[in-house]
């Protein structure tokens, strides 16, 4: 028998649930499936996803610039936020850091 399994990331789950309908298109594909959703992503304790997260994160880059040959040196948000991955318990420094979060972190007020 062969398995198949998937890892979420879910520091960085924005519940657009991409991950949902992949798992749908590949697994359900016969008649009286439409409605199976399998991995089902939900966010607590709201319920739904952060709402302007997108532009809160971009924002939170700044300005960038483009170099004068046109090539782009800046972050994107797809970098890590200088977190070691390797570290297998949090420092004294990130335990001090309190509420540090590798992106964006909504408020109440966000949802």
């Amino acid at each position: 028998d062969r398995q198949w399994g998937a890892v979420f990331d879910l520091n960085k789950c924005i519940a657009c649930q991409t991950c949902t309908l992949s798992c749908k298109t590949t697994w359900t594909h016969g008649e009286g499936q439409e409605h199976m959703f399998w991995n089902n992503v939900e966010s607590k304790p709201y319920g739904a996803h952060p709402l302007g997260w997108d532009q809160e994160i971009l924002d939170r880059l700044g300005v960038q610039e483009w170099g004068s040959d046109g090539v782009y040196d800046g972050d994107t948000i797809w970098e890590a936020n200088d977190v070691d991955w390797e570290e297998t318990s949090p420092t004294e420094e990130h335990v001090a850091n309190e509420g540090h979060v590798a992106s964006y972190m909504p408020d109440d007020a966000d949802w």
